[in-house]
């Protein structure tokens, strides 16, 4: 995501490979719409494949949007199950924080 689209909380979404082949088949999934729980979020990228664990879960089955799009959109509608977060390159633990 961009550092506008994170900060303001846009309605933008990053699909699994998964989450492609069911709702778009082979069409290119970029600048289309995706309903989550009633709102439309705009898929602005695709993660790589990932495959699936030994237990079988299926790690391309999922939607990554912002974590400012979950509080000011859509925390009355849904429960967040996991919140990943990472560092840009060249910052440190502490400073994110």
């Amino acid at each position: 995501f961009s550092n506008t689209e994170m900060a303001s909380g846009s309605k933008v979404v990053i699909i699994g490979n998964t989450v492609r082949d069911v709702m778009f088949f082979d069409r290119d999934p970029i600048g289309e719409t995706v309903f989550i729980q009633g709102i439309a979020f705009k898929v602005v990228g695709q993660l790589e494949k990932s495959g699936s664990s030994i237990s079988g879960s299926d790690f391309d089955n999922i939607m990554v949007i912002p974590y400012e799009s979950v509080y000011s959109v859509l925390r009355q509608k849904i429960g967040v199950e996991q919140i990943y977060v990472s560092i840009s390159q060249g910052y440190k633990v502490a400073q994110a924080k």
